[in-house]
């Protein structure tokens, strides 16, 4: 966990998430460096480096609210850093960075389920939307498995 900040206090330090910005960042499917379960062709270098800078990636960045900047334009996040340094160094993917980049999560787990099982909730209902044309339910069976891996907790389902 990165950490959280007040809204009211990161709004005034980093200014507002707008719209636009919002909605760039369920794209993890075109991230570099951000392949699902850590495989595909966007982990690879040479493929991330021409990603970044052709800056084809979804997501956001944002500054991070657990760490505190002295200089308030630190907090501006740019083409260069920490867009394109993020795809020639894939190390620069780090809670504690000065940069964190926002996705909808799918590059490590498709479904949600790893969250929710993390806050032990007791009862959790699940729609796996996923295109699925053979039902064989990867995404459930890679969260399950991840799930059991993590945490030790075996799902009934």
């Amino acid at each position: 966990m990165s950490g959280w900040q007040e809204s009211d206090a990161y709004i005034r330090n980093n200014g507002p998430v707008t719209l636009a910005s919002s909605v760039a960042a369920p794209g993890a499917a075109a991230t570099a460096s951000a392949g699902y379960i850590g495989t595909g062709l966007t982990m690879n270098p040479l493929v991330a480096m021409v990603m970044s800078l052709l800056n084809i990636r979804l997501g956001l960045w944002v500054s991070n609210p657990s760490r505190r900047w002295p200089v308030p334009f630190a907090t501006i996040p740019t083409f260069l850093h920490p867009g394109f340094l993020s795809g020639v160094r894939p190390s620069h993917h780090n809670r504690r960075q000065r940069f964190i980049e926002l996705t909808d999560g799918g590059h490590f787990e498709n479904l949600g389920l790893y969250e929710l099982v993390r806050r032990r909730l007791p009862i959790i209902v699940l729609v796996d939307g996923e295109a699925d044309p053979e039902i064989s339910l990867s995404s459930l069976v890679s969260a399950t498995r991840r799930i059991e891996q993590d945490f030790g907790a075996v799902l009934d389902l």
